[in-house]
């Protein structure tokens, strides 16, 4: 204990440490500028990447070696349909799904093998979108609940409820009377 600082001060707020060495290039490219990472999720000891040249990138943490740093290692990478620059993934851990928000789309996802839910198609023209905490929490709270999440668009906000492969719907009407203004953060 004698090693282990006393002063607040002196343990710093966290530590910086890469984990992913970048994106790799798969095959040939359209564009000359290389794909940059534009968000990522992490679950248990995965992550999950999103790229600008709409790749999907599964990595999973390599311990083997006590003596070597941890390492990320590439287990599966899926290209999205128009190969546009993901914006957001949000992950479900109760239903084992991914939601992945690309060109005003929202693509929904099979946890871990990266496979299109077959049963439920991509909700178009999102602006942004935003899933209720609670599930969100990991581990899940409850295993095969229904996921309730919110998606803004310009005519307005829809309501979506997913459970296993099903997805529902419910339109919320904005009054004309009564604007509604939405502050939305990048």
């Amino acid at each position: 204990l004698m090693s282990v600082p006393l002063n607040p001060q002196d343990i710093p707020p966290f530590q910086v440490q890469p984990l992913i060495p970048g994106v790799p290039i798969d095959g040939s490219t359209r564009d000359a500028t290389p794909p940059r990472i534009t968000c990522a999720q992490a679950l248990g000891s995965e992550i999950y990447v999103g790229c600008s040249n709409g790749q999907l990138i599964r990595y999973a943490l390599q311990a083997d070696d006590p003596n070597v740093l941890e390492s990320y290692t590439v287990l599966s990478r899926k290209t999205l349909p128009n190969e546009k620059a993901i914006d957001d993934i949000i992950i479900l851990p109760s239903l084992s799904r991914l939601l992945v928000q690309t060109d005003r789309q929202i693509h929904f996802y099979i946890l871990p093998s990266l496979d299109p839910v077959p049963t439920i198609k991509p909700i178009r023209n999102v602006l942004t979108f935003a899933v209720d905490h609670r599930h969100l929490q990991r581990p899940p709270v409850q295993v095969n609940e229904s996921v309730e999440f919110s998606v803004i668009k310009k005519a307005g906000i829809a309501m979506f409820s997913m459970r296993n492969d099903r997805l529902f719907y419910q339109k919320v009407r904005l009054s004309v009377f009564f604007p509604v203004y939405l502050v939305l953060t990048c």
